[in-house]
């Protein structure tokens, strides 16, 4: 995969909490367990989406 790919791959996962998202807006008064639930979630679908075939 191309560096710009992933890039764009890591932007998108890590939208779905923005406040563009079109199912859930993580806001700041989240309570901070669910921010490194998030955090975690992320991280590790980007390690296994990396890991060489």
């Amino acid at each position: 995969m191309r560096p710009d790919e992933v890039h764009s791959l890591i932007i998108a996962l890590a939208g779905t909490w923005s406040p563009i998202s079109a199912t859930y807006t993580a806001v700041a008064e989240d309570p901070p367990a669910d921010h490194a639930r998030r955090r975690a979630a992320l991280r590790g679908g980007v390690d296994r989406s990396l890991v060489p075939a």
